[in-house]
């Protein structure tokens, strides 16, 4: 369900394929983070969803705000992270948390502009089963914003 007043979907297409049998359990193989299924922005953040961007990217990124995804992992493990990212600062600092506890964290090279995305990789991340809570947080010395969120990828190994 969503309405004006708590959501907005975007479907842009979708696969339907015949079945037959008993439904197989998801396999757990990758978790991406990203506009889509970040976590409601509380009032006052400046950080939201630029929708004419395909792929649609977080934007409005301001030093020290955060953006937050809700993730249950069945299975634990070790699993390899690539940030898709554009800044055009040199000394942006990024941080991920899960569960408030620091998972990963670069200081951010400029991409060469706020539309030129490059990839980083992550290197493995342990991620344990359960729920979780994956807080990013992006700071720099630019007032005008520490840059675009494309996505975090985490393949499982």
């Amino acid at each position: 369900k969503a309405d004006a007043g708590s959501s907005f979907i975007n479907l842009q297409h979708a696969w339907l394929r015949q079945a037959s049998g008993p439904a197989e359990i998801a396999k757990e193989k990758s978790i991406l983070l990203d506009a889509f299924n970040a976590a409601p922005f509380p009032p006052g953040n400046p950080i939201r969803p630029e929708w004419l961007r395909n792929p649609v990217n977080l934007g409005y990124w301001r030093s020290a705000t955060e953006a937050s995804w809700r993730v249950n992992v069945r299975k634990g493990g070790t699993y390899n992270g690539t940030l898709a990212y554009a800044t055009p600062n040199d000394d942006s600092l990024f941080v991920v948390y899960i569960d408030r506890k620091p998972l990963f964290n670069a200081w951010l090279k400029g991409t060469g502009g706020w539309l030129s995305y490059t990839e980083l990789d992550m290197g493995a991340l342990n991620i344990p089963p359960g729920d979780h809570v994956i807080d990013v947080k992006w700071d720099t010395a630019n007032p005008e914003g520490a840059g675009k969120f494309d996505s975090i990828l985490l393949k499982k190994e």
